[in-house]
């Protein structure tokens, strides 16, 4: 049998993530059962309330926060082309393989038995773009080849789209500066105006070329 050589992430809610929805539920329906039955609101009832609508309320937010993020993403790698096609609604791009700088992995970190199986991955590219996938695409994240992963553990994974990763160097920077000085106005002003598909540093090196091009229109 001949070995795939594409990875493709898209949407595919497991029969466990919505075993983990129900139990979400479940929690609440206890929460707010013990809340009524007890007599009157005394600390103690108070506080087993609060503990299990915490403990529902996490699941259920991070299948929506999950689920909401993955519709209408798909990630394509294909290890034999070395292409990285992402499409997001209308929206797509193309990057390389070898291109990726570091893998990120933020997963549930459980207390005991109160455990989650939800995580998504991070991916950084030298040109400052950054293409996340999460567990209700993919079962098992695409690691190349020379890059070890950064494990993050979190009470809470939800997915975080803000450039909030490790700084990155200097020369990184004039590295992004080099590469994106013959860039058009226009795309410059598009990766400026990204909250989430670029690097602070690469945010950072468009607006700088657009400061000194803008500098340079009025000196003439």
């Amino acid at each position: 049998m001949k070995e795939s050589t594409e990875i493709v992430y898209k949407t595919k809610v497991g029969i466990g993530k919505i075993l983990n929805l129900f139990l979400g539920l479940g929690f609440l329906v206890i929460a707010v059962i013990i809340l009524s039955i007890s007599d009157g609101y005394d600390f103690f009832s108070l506080l087993l309330f609060s503990v299990l609508f915490i403990a529902g309320i996490i699941p259920l937010g991070l299948f929506f926060n999950y689920l909401i993020f993955s519709i209408g993403r798909t990630i394509s790698i294909n290890t034999k082309t070395g292409k990285v096609n992402y499409q997001f609604n209308s929206q797509h791009k193309t990057l390389e393989i070898n291109e990726i700088i570091s893998v990120e992995i933020y997963e549930f970190k459980g207390i005991g038995l109160y455990d989650f199986d939800y995580s998504y991955a991070k991916y950084f590219f030298k040109n400052g773009e950054i293409l996340i996938a999460n567990d209700f695409m993919t079962i098992n994240f695409f690691i190349p080849d020379g890059i070890k992963p950064n494990i993050i553990g979190q009470i809470v994974p939800l997915i975080n789209q803000k450039n909030k990763e490790q700084e990155k160097s200097v020369s990184d920077y004039d590295e992004l500066i080099d590469k994106y000085k013959n860039l058009s106005t226009k795309e410059l002003e598009q990766i400026e105006s990204s909250q989430s598909g670029y690097r602070k540093d690469a945010i950072l090196a468009a607006k700088e070329i657009l400061k000194k091009r803008k500098k340079a229109h009025n000196n003439v």
